[in-house]
């Protein structure tokens, strides 16, 4: 059995971090993150630092801009995971009916919102082998593209995210 992290901070907990997170992720600096608003991130030793990543799921308006948090925890009082396969949704739908005007071409009239950049790559993989009936991809060498399998086949900008699983495609 291991040790409990909610006893733990600071450097105790970044430890429990390093043990018992899986080696497959990988941290740009170390320290555990307490906050973050704007551009910057907080750190729970007190160190404040500037965000260039933009961090996954965090858009270029920064941590907890005020107007995105605020409608995140208005729909989470009405409805927190729609999962469209069962029923449509009112947001959904409207997020499509705002983007429509936006396509360069009226043909570009069907929607798929992926949950993640990895699966929107997946997806990308299947529809280029599908429509060229082609079964090479190019990728960009020194890119991420992501976790997945597909993903990691075509992400060479680290050699961790893939060691142990080749032949990946």
């Amino acid at each position: 059995m291991s040790s409990s992290s909610s006893n733990l901070n600071g450097e105790a907990l970044a430890e429990f971090g390093k043990k018992h997170v899986t080696k497959g992720l990988g941290q740009l600096t170390s320290g555990v993150m307490s906050k973050g608003q704007g551009s910057y991130m907080s750190f729970e030793d007190g160190r404040e630092m500037l965000d260039f990543t933009c961090g996954i799921g965090v858009t270029n308006l920064g941590h907890c801009h005020p107007k995105v948090s605020g409608a995140a925890a208005a729909q989470c009082m009405d409805l927190v995971h729609g999962q469209c396969s069962i029923a449509f949704h009112g947001p959904y739908l409207r997020l499509i009916e705002a983007l429509l005007p936006m396509m360069p071409h009226p043909s570009l009239d069907s929607f798929f919102f992926w949950n993640s950049g990895s699966e929107a790559v997946e997806a990308a993989i299947k529809m280029s082998r599908i429509i060229t009936k082609k079964q090479n991809i190019i990728a960009m060498q020194g890119g991420y593209h992501g976790r997945t399998f597909g993903a990691m086949a075509v992400t060479k900008s680290k050699t961790i995210y893939s060691e142990g699983v080749a032949p990946l495609m």
